[in-house]
């Protein structure tokens, strides 16, 4: 059995306008970059979902975890991770696209600067980011 290393997810939630929703970053335990990549995928679908999203854009700079989810294919890495992803797309219209790592520079922040779980889901009258306790693991 393969070892699981410690890495960090995180990602970014925005508007129609591009204007911040949510953002979240939290430490895992995964065998590979490509687990942790659906992991990231699975936790920002979940939440995107619990608060009544159904139509979204999913970006990601994974090209093989864009191209798994557009397939619909769930051969690959996880099974059970990746099926649960399309799932939870099923009763939404959603589009998922590549975007290049360089691209998601808040991403990244995000995915290594935390040990505890974040998510930043409002926004207080003084421009600063609330943490909402959400357990969406």
């Amino acid at each position: 059995m393969r070892s699981k290393y410690k890495a960090g997810i995180g990602g970014v939630i925005r508007d129609n306008n591009g204007d911040f929703v949510a953002a979240f970053s939290c430490p895992v335990r995964c065998e590979s970059n490509n687990v942790a990549d659906a992991l990231a995928v699975n936790y920002g679908v979940k939440w995107c979902t619990n608060h009544g999203f159904s139509q979204f854009i999913l970006e990601m700079d994974s090209m093989l975890i864009c191209k798994i989810i557009q397939n619909k294919d769930t051969t690959h890495l996880k099974p059970k991770k990746i099926e649960e992803i399309v799932q939870l797309m099923a009763g939404a219209e959603i589009h998922v696209y590549h975007c290049y790592r360089e691209a998601n520079q808040v991403l990244a922040k995000l995915a290594t600067s935390q040990d505890h779980d974040y998510v930043f889901s409002s926004i207080d009258g003084q421009g600063n980011c609330v943490n909402d306790e959400t357990d969406l693991t």
